[in-house]
C-alpha cells in the first residue's frame, strides 16, 4: 500500500529536489491520479504536481519549457503535454510515480478530507493507493 498527500491536500516543502527522470503519461491520467496541478511559474513551466508519500518521499512533475508559458502560440496547450519531468530528493521519487503511472487502471484511489490548516501529522488525511507490490 502506498499512501501519499498532493499539494491539494497540503503544503509540501519541494526544496532541493532536482530532476531524476522523464515520464510519457496523459495530463487527464496525472489530474485522475494526483488532483489539479498548479498553473506552474509562469515562465517555463505550465502544470507542476507535487507529492509526498508516507514514507517521506517528496516527487515533483511539470513540464519543461515545452508549453504556452515559454513558447507561447507555438507551445503545446498544456492538456496536451505527454512528456514531463519528474523531480525528488532521490530516484525512488521516479520510481514511483512510475509505477503509479503504469498500473493506474489497478490503483484505486480514496479520497481523504484534509482540514486546510492542519496543525499535526495526524490532521491529514493520506490519500491511499493500491498497487500490486
Amino acid at each position: 500500500m502506498l499512501k501519499y498527500i498532493t499539494h491539494n491536500d497540503y503544503d509540501i516543502c519541494t526544496d532541493h529536489t532536482h530532476k531524476q527522470g522523464n515520464l510519457d503519461a496523459d495530463y487527464s491520467l496525472l489530474c485522475k491520479l494526483f488532483g489539479q496541478p498548479f498553473d506552474g511559474d509562469g515562465y517555463k513551466v505550465d502544470a507542476e504536481w507535487m507529492i509526498e508519500f508516507d514514507d517521506g518521499t517528496i516527487a515533483t512533475i511539470h513540464n519543461w519549457k515545452d508549453g504556452r508559458n515559454y513558447c507561447g502560440a507555438e507551445g503545446l496547450p498544456t492538456q496536451q503535454i505527454r512528456i514531463w519531468s519528474v523531480g525528488g530528493h532521490d530516484i525512488r521519487a521516479l520510481n514511483l510515480i512510475k509505477d503509479m503511472v503504469e498500473n493506474a487502471h489497478r490503483i484505486t484511489v480514496v479520497q481523504g478530507h484534509v482540514d486546510s490548516s492542519p496543525t499535526t501529522g495526524e490532521d491529514i488525511a493520506w490519500q491511499t493507493t493500491v498497487s500490486n507490490h
